[in-house]
């Protein structure tokens, strides 16, 4: 079966407007930059900089907003960058998984131990969630895990 990743959607209408209006922000600072210096004003270098590096982070939120994601594949779920975890505990095995559930904003997994984790979605939309759903049906029937929803 061919692998699933789940990670943030970039291509939304919010994240793309995010990013055009950290460009416009950057263009705006920079025109006041150059229109301070090219009327001989002092640039105030304190908020000239807040505002350039807000608007950095505006335009390229989208790209640093990738990192965290998980994948869904024959041999188990393998998170990638979730906080400081262990190469252990980034790797869950589906001999090890006797229940799966997605729940509100997160993936609930029942251990055969009793145990259960959770892993937290990364900035998502109502089609990616669906789409996880099918696919976590399709591979808990070939796995012989409980799927609870």
């Amino acid at each position: 079966m061919e692998p699933f990743e789940f990670k943030i959607d970039t291509s939304t209408f919010y994240i793309k407007t995010l990013n055009a209006l950290g460009f416009i922000f950057l263009g705006f600072a920079f025109s006041a930059i150059l229109s301070a210096y090219k009327h001989g004003e002092p640039i105030d270098w304190m908020n000239t900089s807040t505002s350039l590096v807000l608007s950095l982070v505006l335009a390229f939120f989208p790209g640093r907003a990738k990192i965290p994601s998980f994948t869904i594949n024959d041999q188990g779920i393998f998170l990638k960058n979730y906080g400081l975890q262990d190469a252990e505990s980034s790797k869950i095995h589906w001999d090890k998984i006797s229940s799966i559930r997605v729940e509100r904003k997160q993936l609930s997994i029942k251990k055969t131990i009793g145990s259960y984790e959770s892993v937290r979605f990364p900035i998502f939309t109502k089609n990616q969630v669906e789409d996880l759903k099918t696919y976590l049906k399709e591979i808990t029937a070939q796995k012989e895990v409980e799927y609870l929803g």
